[in-house]
């Protein structure tokens, strides 16, 4: 067997090595070192067979390596152009969802209607300075308080505590702006008709929630915010009946720290 012959075998052995060799290195953990001794062996298979190029099988050997370093260059090509296009695809939709956000933010601090429909319509949006309040609801109901709440009801109620009156508002407070949150303050309500205040005789009785442990009711979602560690919601119920003197005025006050704002929303009627 002459010198050449003995390089084609060579180069075909380094062919079958390069093409198995990877697979059983891979299966022992090693990705990146079989990627390396794929290379190698595959570099090597083609010096020797261009160097047996007078023998059968070195010149198969070296046509087989070019034929699939072409076809290799080509899908890495094409696989580039995929994954670049499936990147800017990917970044645009991120840009588009991000102006979408943007632009419902700014709906939501300037009191428009916002476009995205999940975010519901409310009663009343106002912002004052760096306080926004929203009015979520206002409505006339009746409790039935159990034992335990209707015993120490009774000296104030009599026969009522079977079934009490209650005028309830609902609403959220927010804070805007870089500095640290501060303390939520007020919480002042006052109910008018005609300009002359309503008195509900009975008490009140007002509970502030965290936004993100106020519970939505039924499928009435709650208003977006910024921050809803800036966020609070209120509600201010008063023990008794309101009068049927409709349409009604509310006159909120409430802030965050020593800053508080007046919010008024007018025309309110209970269907």
């Amino acid at each position: 067997m002459n010198e050449k012959r003995i390089i084609a075998f060579t180069s075909l052995g380094l062919l079958i090595t390069a093409l198995l060799g990877p697979f059983v290195i891979a299966a022992f953990g090693g990705d990146n070192l079989a990627g390396g001794f794929a290379l190698v062996a595959g570099l090597l298979a083609l010096l020797f067979g261009a160097l047996s190029w007078g023998e059968r099988i070195g010149r198969i050997v070296t046509v087989t390596l070019l034929l699939l370093a072409g076809v290799g260059g080509v899908s890495l090509v094409v696989i580039t152009v995929i994954s670049s296009h499936l990147k800017h695809a990917k970044e645009a939709r991120l840009q588009a969802a991000s102006e979408h956000e943007r632009a419902e933010m700014q709906a939501v601090h300037t009191g428009l209607e916002s476009p995205a429909s999940e975010m519901g319509d409310f009663a009343a949006d106002i912002t004052n300075g760096n306080v926004r309040c929203v009015l979520m609801s206002v409505g006339q109901t009746t409790v039935f308080p159990n034992k335990e709440y209707a015993n120490p009801l009774r000296s104030a109620w009599g026969d009522k505590a079977k079934g009490m009156p209650c005028f309830t508002i609902t609403y959220l407070v927010e804070e805007f702006g870089e500095a640290p949150p501060r303390t939520f303050s007020g919480g002042n309500v006052e109910v008018l008709s005609g300009g002359k205040p309503l008195r509900v005789g009975g008490g009140t009785y007002q509970k502030c929630f965290g936004y993100e442990a106020f519970q939505s009711f039924l499928d009435f979602g709650k208003p977006a915010v910024s921050d809803p560690k800036r966020a609070y919601i209120m509600q201010a119920v008063s023990f008794g009946a309101l009068p049927n003197l409709q349409p009604l005025t509310l006159n909120i006050e409430a802030g965050f720290g020593k800053d508080t704002e007046k919010f008024q929303f007018d025309s309110i009627r209970l269907q």
